[in-house]
């Protein structure tokens, strides 16, 4: 693949020639560095619909040019301008339990968070904000919605489920039914 190569003209450029600013050189192609990482990931998760933001191609683009240098026993930390990649972002990308949890349409999904959200009552448009709010902070929290059938939870759920989506973060489904049966 073309990405390949190209990264393999980077790490020798890097080794064999006084490159001032790596840092550049490397942000200003990351895009042509990277260009077949989408595509061997796809491949390699079995997940033919797998979309990677950019900064986990970015990421990837780094530990595959870190494999190239380690050929010649250097690292990317040997090049003090250079970025590492994140190893957080990495090993969530190879949890499978969170690959799952990414593998929707984003478009699509943005899609249905704005007809969804513009049919929201107020009441439900004010939970709606109590969700959203922490995790726009990045602050982690838990929301037990309680109401009698038919006013909405399912709504208000399918809602915030989409709107995660859309914005590409991952969320655990804890949503339960309990039945009462036989006094029990």
């Amino acid at each position: 693949m073309f990405g390949q190569q190209l990264r393999d003209v980077f790490v020798t450029i890097l080794m064999f020639c006084d490159v001032s600013r790596s840092l550049k050189l490397c942000e200003e192609n990351w895009e042509f560095l990277s260009e077949d990482i989408l595509h061997k990931k796809r491949k390699m998760f079995d997940y033919p619909n797998l979309e990677l933001t950019d900064e986990q191609l970015q990421n990837y683009c780094l530990v595959e040019i870190q494999e190239l240098l380690n050929r010649y026993e250097r690292s990317l930390q040997d090049f003090q301008d250079l970025p590492l990649p994140d190893p957080m972002l990495l090993t969530n990308m190879d949890n499978r339990l969170i690959r799952e949890a990414l593998d929707y349409d984003m478009k699509k999904s943005k899609i249905e968070h704005q007809e969804l959200h513009s049919l929201l009552n107020p009441e439900q448009r004010l939970i709606y904000e109590e969700v959203i709010e922490p995790v726009n902070g990045k602050k982690g929290n838990f929301y037990f919605v309680y109401g009698p059938g038919g006013t909405g939870k399912t709504f208000l759920y399918n809602t915030i489920i989409s709107w995660l989506r859309s914005e590409r973060k991952i969320m655990l489904n804890c949503r339960r039914i309990f039945r009462r049966e036989n006094g029990t």
